[in-house]
């Protein structure tokens, strides 16, 4: 009867935009591999340090753009709050915050302040995650401008999201300063933009450059990942132009974040066209497996006050290997040791504490429903 109902719930999600979900995972946790294992590649001066902060960007910029517009993809056609939803991903963040304080002071001794506490047990509030915080309000608000983007023509819908990536864009070539201290291109600007873009595709996907290819999205992500690189090299070495505009070689809300928009939107239109059978083999119970422990990967790994005992850890088992080559492979082995044990800790964490808590919530939210 559980196995019945198990594989009902695998065959309700479309393996195509379930491996999207474990895509976007691997590339912020490259990102964070590049930034965190203690090789010091982006302290690194010349062409190394240049080419690690543009993957850091682009790779952490592309998976998370892709998750929010994920999120557009499905969602923009609803015009009800999903009270529900928001609560299930308040409680699945509360479980993985408080666990892995726990775990760094009991596992790694690792001394916390009242600070690390608060911020632990309320981190959607105190923005622990900021990925988190930005998606709970894109929910929040995702009734109100769905009825926008609804009743606005096709024409209308591109002009918003370019006036929003213009957000993004404009901060470098004024001297506003916003692009690192969040006063318009916020990181709730950034999930909207990205959730805009999904509904957009998922409306006119069939229609927008019917040419558009696997080799039109890697020219794409190419020339996007060069142009970023240009930026990093210029900021990093702080030519004229970037002394003149305070440039910085990284930002948390998206160094040029519109090259890595761009990119994943191009992969996400291209799933929308990927034929789809329907049919459920290994690889794709593989997929339906793996991708909702997805969430569970990045609150694991980003929690703050775990945050430097577990990279220390990565650190030392994966010692810089001496040379570019092998560097590069040993850290996309890194990426990929880390998405399966993090996975199934996940895994365990979802089946002991965060399942049943969303069915407890589901039956108080039937319960209130079924009184009112």
């Amino acid at each position: 009867m559980n196995q019945s109902k198990a594989s009902r719930s695998v065959a309700q999600r479309d393996p195509r935009f379930e491996l999207l979900r474990i895509v976007a995972m691997l590339c912020i946790l490259l990102c964070h591999v590049v930034a965190n294992n203690g090789w010091g590649l982006e302290q690194r001066s010349g062409k190394v340090g240049v080419l690690a902060l543009t993957v850091d960007q682009y790779a952490g910029q592309f998976g998370v753009a892709l998750f929010f517009m994920l999120s557009g993809y499905f969602l923009t056609r609803r015009t009800t709050m999903g009270w529900i939803h928001i609560g299930k991903v308040a409680v699945q963040t509360f479980v993985y915050s408080v666990l892995c304080l726990l775990a760094a002071v009991f596992m790694f001794n690792v001394a916390v302040a009242p600070k690390d506490i608060y911020r632990s047990i309320l981190p959607i509030l105190n923005d622990t995650y900021w990925f988190v915080t930005a998606y709970i309000i894109m929910l929040l608000f995702a009734p109100f401008y769905n009825v926008l983007f609804n009743n606005l023509n096709r024409q209308m819908q591109f002009g918003l999201i370019l006036i929003m990536i213009a957000l993004g864009v404009v901060p470098y070539i004024t001297f506003m300063g916003f692009a690192y201290n969040g006063l318009q291109w916020t990181t709730a600007m950034y999930a909207v933009c990205c959730y805009c873009i999904g509904g957009y595709i998922q409306r006119h996907g069939e229609e927008i450059c019917r040419k558009f290819n696997v080799v039109t999205e890697l020219v794409l992500c190419m020339v996007g990942f060069c142009l970023l690189a240009a930026f990093m090299w210029a900021a990093a070495n702080q030519v004229a132009l970037a002394r003149f505009f305070e440039w910085q070689p990284r930002s948390l809300f998206g160094s040029i974040p519109i090259f890595a928009i761009a990119g994943a939107a191009g992969l996400l239109l291209l799933t929308t066209r990927c034929p789809y059978s329907g049919k459920y083999g290994i690889s794709s119970r593989a997929i339906c497996f793996w991708a909702p422990l997805t969430f569970g990967i990045y609150l694991i790994h980003q929690q703050p006050v775990l945050l430097s005992p577990l990279w220390n850890m990565v650190g030392d088992v994966f010692p810089y290997p001496g040379s570019a080559t092998s560097g590069i492979m040993v850290m996309f082995i890194e990426v990929i040791i880390l998405f399966i044990s993090l996975g199934l800790i996940s895994w365990v964490i979802e089946a002991v504490c965060v399942i049943p808590l969303h069915r407890l919530l589901s039956r108080c939210n039937g319960s209130w429903r079924r009184t009112s």
